[in-house]
């Protein structure tokens, strides 16, 4: 028995696992606690929890070590209400004693969960039962505290504590940075009288990893001198976790003046300042860190070369990705190791590398959600819908729960391609497993309901919402206005003004879109000064939806001012203005337009000429429409989809050129649809041609 224990601490993939758990059932060992214990760690780490509960259930009388170890098991895995769960069940029929080996992981279930009044009843029995002194399990109670935000009952916690070590006041101090009251934490850590410069360390180190998760520089700045002050000789690790703290709050040069005077850079060195650098979007630098470091004969490890794939990504360096793929494989850095398989799968993906992206996938021999969450990205970003969906089918069926990364990528597709069936399955399943708190999941169900129409069902998980992000109330407002109820999506948009909720670009964006579905030019006046009261700048997005709101709306003489107060315009902007002239009879000034842009050397797109053709269609120019037409083809390469045709045949019927028209519709490079006979019995009509209408029924 003794050889299988260090043999199943030994396993990190699911195959070897498997084999000894065989060997383990074949000699009748199965049924050793330590044993079964041992085999459900080593599955929850390897092939998620599935197999780790169904060793649990299947053995028989488990003792509170083993109760304790599957707990620890589903926190470790993020399956927070199953830990809780399983705890009131045990406690129930009293199958296990009451330690804080139990206590622990339910503790750090219900912070994980934010379920604080399950928290408190735990901390009730704590007390009960005497655990107040156990110093790991009070431990656990001010973080659980801190990740709830109720930092004053986690000082009570510290403060009653009878015995305190360097881990309750490190978690002490860093909640008190992570709740916004960074002087307390501090102050506290300025009273500290620790003996030993150790102990004293990994307070500092827990500090500066607080300072830098919230990007706190002054504070920041605060514990470098503290160490400054406190250390005697260079400390590698101390110099990294500075590095790290620096670049996390934006300090680029601070970091670099420490990676400068770090006289032994090892590879934690080194690929701490890659990812500095591309923290602050210096990617190039980044890439010239990592070819110092390799002239340094230092070897990379898996995050160095994260980082490097994630440079090359992000400037679009492909040659050089495969180069990083290239170099784990010669150098027998593990390729199927999950997370650099993810970040590669990522950089495939920005390529439209979709094979080679599963290609990865396929070689990642241990999957974890991170690398299923990366491919079914990979093909939302691809247009692969459909291959999104299948893929989230059979991470479900091979025993990953997702989590809110993944809902809110798969949510979005459910709705473009209508399979709102799974995506009721997919909200009920949000709610199932707790991540119905993350905003990111309801903003994504939000957008999905809208997509699909279900208006109702979107605004009962908008109003589900107590605190709104900006992106909450824009999904919600964008959704109204597309699905048709664009009036209500101004009110919307008014209420949030009233509130005083944070407005972005996008905000406006969206109300100005309502305000032009519903043709209201006294709603978009009042959205436009609201804009300019609140002090946004006005950018090309702006005006272009202002120029094509006034225009839509009646008031062309706004549409030019805004127009003409743009210096550099882009085609959207001047296909906007020359649809609005074009559709208030302006023809003339239309066609002025369109030769004012080319001249300006912008060049015309599809829309345009959808533009200046229904002008001419509408004013009845048919030699100026016909000479657009050709122009599109002739100069500027710009193929004619079907609604440049049906204009065309409009243009013609309308102008009583019905046998033109039917020509021209002979003589189309694509099959007509029913708009295009649709247009050309509309002119038969108004001209009377009935012997027209029976050649075209033929």
């Amino acid at each position: 028995m003794k050889l299988y224990v260090p043999l199943l601490k030994s396993c990190t993939t699911r195959r070897p696992l498997s084999q000894i758990h065989a060997q383990l059932l074949t000699i009748g060992l199965h049924r050793d606690p330590l044993l079964s214990t041992k085999l459900l760690e080593s599955y929850s780490k390897t092939s998620g929890i599935t197999a780790a509960v169904k060793i649990f259930n299947n053995f028989t009388n488990p003792d509170s070590f083993m109760w304790a170890v599957m707990l620890k098991c589903y926190v470790s895995n993020l399956h927070y209400k199953e830990a809780i769960s399983l705890y009131h069940h045990g406690l129930l029929y009293r199958q296990f004693e009451v330690s804080s080996f139990v206590l622990t992981p339910v503790l750090q279930a219900c912070a994980g969960f934010y379920n604080m009044p399950i928290g408190r009843k735990i901390h009730g029995r704590i007390f009960k039962d005497g655990f107040d002194s156990d110093v790991i399990a009070e431990t656990t109670l001010i973080e659980m505290y801190v990740r709830g935000g109720r930092l004053g009952d986690a000082y009570r916690v510290f403060e009653e504590m009878p015995v305190r070590d360097v881990v309750s006041l490190s978690s002490m101090i860093s909640g008190c940075i992570r709740c916004g009251q960074a002087d307390e934490g501090l102050n506290l850590l300025a009273r500290v009288d620790l003996r030993g410069f150790e102990e004293d360390r990994v307070l500092v180190l827990t500090v500066a990893d607080a300072c830098a998760d919230m990007g706190l520089l002054k504070e920041a700045k605060s514990v470098h001198c503290r160490i400054i002050r406190k250390r005697s000789e260079p400390d590698e690790v101390m110099e990294n976790s500075l590095i790290t703290m620096y670049s996390e709050c934006y300090d680029l040069e601070s970091a670099e003046n420490i990676f400068g005077m770090t006289s032994m850079k090892t590879v934690v060195s080194w690929t701490a300042m890659i990812s500095a650098y591309n923290r602050m979007s210096c990617y190039r630098e980044a890439i010239i860190v990592y070819n110092r470091m390799l002239e340094s004969n230092i070897e990379p490890n898996e995050v160095t070369l994260m980082g490097v794939v994630y440079s090359c990504t992000k400037l679009g360096l492909l040659k050089e990705g495969k180069s990083i793929h290239g170099f784990t494989l010669r150098r027998s850095i593990d390729p199927h190791l999950s997370s650099l398989g993810s970040a590669l799968i990522t950089m495939y993906s920005s390529f439209r590398k979709l094979e080679t992206c599963f290609n990865v996938f396929d070689s990642i021999e241990k999957k974890t959600l991170l690398s299923w969450n990366s491919l079914m990205a990979a093909c939302t970003q691809n247009v692969s819908p459909e291959i999104a969906i299948q893929l989230f089918v059979q991470m479900m069926n091979k025993g990953f729960l997702p989590d809110s990364f993944t809902l809110a990528s798969v949510l979005p597709v459910c709705g473009h391609i209508a399979k709102i069936s799974l995506g009721c399955e997919i909200h009920g399943i949000a709610i199932k497993i707790g991540t119905m708190t993350s905003t990111f999941v309801r903003n994504s169900l939000i957008d999905m309901y809208c997509k699909y129409g279900s208006i109702e069902t979107a605004l009962r998980v908008f109003d589900e919402i107590n605190t709104k992000n900006t992106v909450t109330w824009n999904t919600m407002i964008s959704g109204l206005s597309d699905c048709g109820f664009s009036e209500n999506a101004i009110k919307l948009f008014e209420q949030m003004y009233y509130q005083g909720d944070e407005m972005d670009t996008v905000t406006y964006l969206n109300a100005i879109k309502a305000c032009t579905n519903l043709g209201s030019l006294s709603k978009g006046r009042w959205t436009h000064h609201k804009l300019l009261v609140s002090g946004f700048k006005k950018d090309i997005h702006i005006c272009t939806a202002l120029t094509d709101m006034y225009a839509k709306c009646g008031d062309i003489r706004m549409a030019r001012q805004i127009f003409d107060s743009v210096p550099d315009k882009n085609v959207v902007l001047w296909s906007s203005i020359i649809s609005g002239y074009g559709n208030h009879g302006l023809i003339s000034d239309a066609i002025s337009l369109f030769m004012e842009m080319v001249d300006s050397g912008v060049r015309p797109n599809e829309v345009t000429f959808m533009a200046i053709l229904s002008a001419c269609c509408h004013a009845g120019l048919v030699e100026e429409g016909l000479y657009y037409f050709d122009l599109m083809r002739e100069k500027f390469n710009i193929e004619p989809d079907l609604d440049h045709y049906v204009s065309v045949v409009n243009l013609l019927s309308r102008a009583g050129q019905i046998n033109k028209a039917y020509e021209f519709i002979r003589s189309m490079q694509i099959e007509p649809d029913d708009m295009i006979w649709r247009a050309l019995l509309n002119g038969c009509h108004i001209n009377q041609r009935g012997d027209m209408v029976r050649v075209i029924q033929r």
